[in-house]
């Protein structure tokens, strides 16, 4: 399996997760950060990996989002 595309499939999952958690639930001061650390571990050894670029993108878009 590419692993770019195991990446990208994974991030838009905890993703579409988080916008209904911040719909149910509202957004918090570490919003996102446990389903990101689990991606970070899940894919570690692809740190410094171009596909990686898609975990800091939703990191980045978790620290953003406002609902």
């Amino acid at each position: 399996m590419d692993i770019e595309k195991a990446i990208v499939r994974d991030c838009e999952r905890v993703k579409k997760k988080l916008i209904k958690e911040a719909q149910r639930r509202g957004i918090y001061e570490d919003f996102g950060q446990e389903e990101i650390r689990e991606l970070e571990s899940k894919y570690f050894q692809y740190k410094y990996s171009r596909a990686y670029r898609h975990i800091d993108a939703l990191e980045e878009w978790a620290e953003s989002y406002t609902g």
